[in-house]
């Protein structure tokens, strides 16, 4: 990100966003977002008002609904459907930050993996299935 200040024209700080709140104000819709700007020469003072522009966007995040995470032991799992395409197959997943009604999915499923939406408490691993797709939700689910 590039920090200007007007005392100072012409002169850029570069720093990174370090924390996003994920939850906006409720009156103001605003995000608390936190930044490092590294200030060896102290030219930035408290109080001073700066213009901020993030030009990198963050990384894509791996999202799954809350729903279909099941715990075992103090670990966390997704069923996905299984290679043969007709089985439902457990993953070990860990889990990250709470989006909403989803959970980000920090290591366990690869691009590709088709996870399993629907009636994920039901099933077992190794166990047959019949996947369906929803065409206006684009959801799979396992029957």
């Amino acid at each position: 990100m590039e920090v200007r200040v007007d005392a100072y024209p012409g002169r850029v700080f570069a720093g990174t966003v370090e924390i996003v709140n994920p939850a906006a104000d409720k009156d103001s819709r605003m995000f608390l977002v936190k930044a490092r700007v590294p200030n060896g020469d102290f030219a930035l003072k408290p109080g001073m008002f700066v213009h901020v522009s993030v030009a990198d966007q963050p990384a894509p995040m791996m999202l799954v609904p809350k729903s279909c995470v099941q715990g075992k032991k103090g670990l966390s799992y997704v069923y996905v459907v299984a290679e043969d395409g007709a089985s439902a197959r457990r993953v070990r997943v860990e889990l990250g930050d709470d989006v909403g009604d989803d959970v980000q999915i920090m290591s366990g499923l690869a691009d590709g993996d088709r996870v399993i939406l629907d009636q994920a408490d039901h099933l077992q691993d190794g166990r047959a299935i019949a996947v369906t797709e929803t065409k206006e939700q684009g959801k799979e689910e396992a029957k």
